[in-house]
């Protein structure tokens, strides 16, 4: 009698952490189909953003290729279009499905979008990759919904972990994006292998991480909190204007009537002016050498919200990618800015803003605070880069770019 009491408890630990032989092996395979995923569309990426960077000219293709992106989704892309939410509505209910074409969709939309110059993310491709790999296994092995909620999240971890270049906040970015205020630690065991097997298959590709060095550091003064805390507060408030950017620009195109298929050829339109007014292309693509910039030389004050505008805009419009490299961009930029300002370290302060800003944006405090050790190293900074991101998230509040993302107390 005890032994069965026993032997059921252990079953239940087993289930909740995700341990099955069947479930071992489905998650060995789904790792190595996202690790292969994640390495051919961050060659890719490279690739197309390397050959727009030789051909400016591409640019003046904006419109066009908005305008084709949301004409495939309205014809071919289903529930498709709804992208992270439709993966977070999947995990919250425990059932549901994601249509098989999201994952070439996204592929296809987020490489066309970063052809022209899209000011456009990749982990909402690399998420949206890896989930719609995971209903392809759920359909072909008939796997049981509640097996099918722990594979979708280490389809999140790992596409997010891969991408990235960071496993660990890759894990525990899938366990905080689902519900702000609660952490389910369910599927734990599946979701850390998958996640591991993912990012060590990556490196079979000829690409490399970015690096982000930094070598200076903030001694404890009551200044340097104060400009701590000043900091996180003004990465809490470039979160919200981001999102409520983003939301404007929605609502914009519903309170004059356009119809979706038009949201990219405007927005492409939009976005082709606003470059050449400005007379400069960094707020185009992802913007990788402007965050690396970031934290070694003075930027423009200005530079982290023209590219909330640039990539609110173009992600409201319909193209494809995602908003958290944009979101380094911004927290790194206004880092920048705020070191000018202070007079302290660009180094310290980009890397504050790079996470802080991305916490608010998705209220993943513990996610990010994981990622800045995994990028920047352990050391004297990460102390005020956690105070920095826990200020960003308690700020933010109900705001967030996912919308399915419930909220708790």
């Amino acid at each position: 009698m005890v032994s069965d009491v026993y032997s059921k408890h252990l079953q239940g630990f087993l289930r909740l952490i995700g341990f099955s032989n069947r479930l071992l092996a489905i998650s060995i395979f789904l790792g190595i189909l996202i690790g292969l995923s994640s390495g051919v569309f961050l060659v890719s990426l490279h690739t197309i953003t390397h050959f727009r960077m030789s051909h400016r000219e591409l640019i003046y293709a904006l419109p066009i290729i908005g305008l084709i992106i949301n004409y495939v989704y309205l014809r071919y892309g289903s529930d498709s279009s709804r992208g992270i939410d439709l993966i977070l509505n999947n995990i919250q209910n425990n059932k549901g499905s994601i249509p098989i074409l999201m994952a070439p969709l996204v592929y296809i939309g987020t490489l066309l979008t970063h052809l022209v110059g899209g000011s456009a993310g990749r982990e909402g491709t690399a998420l949206q990759m890896a989930a719609g790999m995971t209903e392809m296994l759920k359909k072909f092995f008939q796997i049981e919904e509640y097996k099918t909620q722990i594979l979708l999240k280490s389809a999140v971890a790992s596409g997010f972990g891969s991408v990235f270049g960071t496993p660990i906040a890759g894990i525990f970015f899938a366990f905080e994006f689902i519900q702000r205020g609660k952490i389910d630690f369910s599927g734990i065991f599946s979701i850390v292998l998958t996640t591991y097997i993912a990012f060590g298959v990556t490196h079979i590709f000829p690409y490399e991480h970015t690096n982000y060095e930094v070598t200076q550091s903030l001694f404890f003064s009551w200044k340097n909190l104060g400009i701590t805390l000043i900091s996180g507060l003004s990465f809490g408030f470039a979160a919200c204007f981001f999102v409520f950017l983003y939301q404007s620009w929605k609502n914009l195109y519903k309170k004059l009537s356009i119809p979706q298929l038009w949201t990219g050829f405007i927005g492409g339109v939009l976005i082709l002016l606003l470059t050449y007014g400005l007379h400069t292309d960094i707020y185009l693509g992802l913007g990788i050498e402007t965050i690396q910039a970031s934290f070694h030389v003075p930027l423009n004050l200005e530079t982290f919200a023209i590219k909330t505008l640039m990539t609110t805009l173009t992600i409201a419009s319909g193209f494809k990618g995602g908003e958290v490299t944009p979101l380094f961009f911004i927290g790194a930029s206004l880092g920048n800015a705020l070191s000018i300002v202070f007079h302290t370290p660009h180094d310290v302060m980009a890397a504050m803003g790079f996470v802080s800003v991305f916490a608010a944006a998705t209220n993943t405090r513990l996610a990010c605070i994981l990622m800045s050790i995994e990028l920047f190293g352990l050391a004297s900074h990460t102390l005020w880069i956690a105070l920095s991101v826990m200020v960003a998230y308690w700020i933010s509040g109900k705001s967030t770019i996912y919308q399915a993302q419930t909220i708790t107390r």
